[in-house]
């Protein structure tokens, strides 16, 4: 529909929140696949808090493997975006 011209009618701030909000909610979501957690307790915490709660409480069980490889992208990643 070619309608993105409207962005520039939106402020930076809001753009800059907007998406650091997404990537907070992005990486949030994906803590318990890098540290390897299997989580199905149920709580009654919103989605983000429940994340890390539950992070928390099976912090014991961390596959170390799982953490490794997902510790190496994310430094091969940051790796990429520099250089």
């Amino acid at each position: 529909m070619q309608l993105g011209f409207l962005v520039n009618f939106v402020s930076t701030p809001v753009i800059a929140g907007f998406t650091s909000a997404a990537a907070f909610t992005i990486a949030s979501n994906q803590i318990k696949n890098v540290f390897g957690l299997n989580m199905t307790e149920e709580s009654d915490l919103p989605g983000i808090l429940q994340t890390y709660a539950e992070v928390g409480l099976n912090i014991e069980s961390i596959r170390w493997a799982d953490t490794g490889l997902g510790i190496a992208g994310i430094i091969v990643l940051l790796i990429l975006k520099v250089g």
